[in-house]
């Protein structure tokens, strides 16, 4: 199997909980979670840290 690291993946949670999900999801996978800006729509944005 190829060695995939840096590849850019996209995944989306729909959950009625966001603020829950971010709970669970940012320290285990270590992501920084952000607001996409969207005025109308709660949606969070999750990365990982560079280095």
């Amino acid at each position: 199997m190829a060695n995939l690291h840096g590849d850019f993946i996209w995944y989306e949670l729909i959950t009625p909980d966001a603020d829950s999900a971010q709970a669970f999801y940012a320290p285990l996978l270590g992501w920084a979670v952000r607001s996409a800006g969207m005025p109308d729509m709660d949606y969070r944005l999750g990365a990982m840290s560079p280095g």
